[in-house]
């Protein structure tokens, strides 16, 4: 198998933000289906991973269900288009389950700019006033 960016190709699971390799653990191999060629290998989960994850995805669904059919609506486009445009989509990272990024960021993001180079400032008040 051949990718055109060979970083997309990950032999880990996605749990809570992060990536759980295959490397030292035991693992399932994954094959094309169409040859039968083996294509990589993802770690074998157990409990404790299935657990994390399931967390993981009530707290999702729970922010994403507070969002209107509009708003939900935009975010797909947005996919949709940075997948179509072939750039990489980049996540903040997700810490104790909540992604932070600040109202600048997130207008980046869904503007499809690189938010990780958006900082907010801060606005500073006159000390006196006159």
């Amino acid at each position: 198998m051949k990718l055109s960016d060979p970083s997309l190709f990950r032999q880990a699971c996605p749990i809570a933000g992060r990536w759980i390799e295959a490397e030292g653990r035991p693992a399932t191999t994954v094959r094309n289906p169409a040859t039968g060629a083996p294509l990589g290998a993802v770690p074998d989960l157990g409990a404790a991973e299935t657990e994390d994850a399931i967390r993981a995805a009530v707290v999702a669904q729970k922010l994403w269900a507070k969002k209107t059919a509009g708003e939900r609506a935009s975010i797909l486009k947005v996919l949709i288009h940075k997948r179509l445009e072939g750039t990489k989509f980049v996540w903040p990272q997700v810490r104790d389950g909540v992604m932070r990024m600040s109202p600048v960021q997130f207008a980046a993001l869904f503007e499809g700019l690189d938010w990780r180079l958006v900082r907010s400032e801060r606005q500073r008040r006159p000390q006196l006033a006159g």
